[in-house]
């Protein structure tokens, strides 16, 4: 027999009780998931890849029962984009260079068929 209602008095006996251990078990996720993350970060963009892992707990006390509603929020890290060059010109952005010429402008001459070309 008992004396009683169990007692909350660790953190960890705290954070396990909630939502009938449904957020305990989110946060190992969340953890693992960060874990797995910051390593293929690191595996494919090298570095010191690094993230957050925030828990917060709104309480309201009320009529002698304390409520209380986690959030769980992550940022991981993000994959680095490439860069691309454009010219700006009177006109607008174009991709080429407009102070080059451009060698494949246009339709390749054709040469005709009755010329002094051979084909070997």
């Amino acid at each position: 027999m008992s004396d009683g209602p169990p007692i909350l008095r660790q953190f960890g006996q705290f954070l396990q009780s909630l939502e009938d251990g449904q957020f305990h078990q989110d946060c190992s996720d969340t953890l693992t998931e960060i874990r797995e993350k910051l390593t293929d970060y690191q595996l494919d963009h090298g570095g010191e890849p690094s993230a957050t892992l925030t828990i917060k707990f709104k309480l309201k006390m009320e009529k002698g029962t304390l409520s209380v509603r986690p959030s769980l929020d992550k940022s991981l890290p993000k994959a680095p984009r490439g860069t691309s060059m454009l010219y700006v010109t009177e006109k607008g952005l174009t991709p080429l260079n407009p102070k080059q010429m451009d060698m494949f402008r246009g339709r390749p001459k054709e040469v005709p068929e009755a010329s002094d070309v051979k084909t070997i």
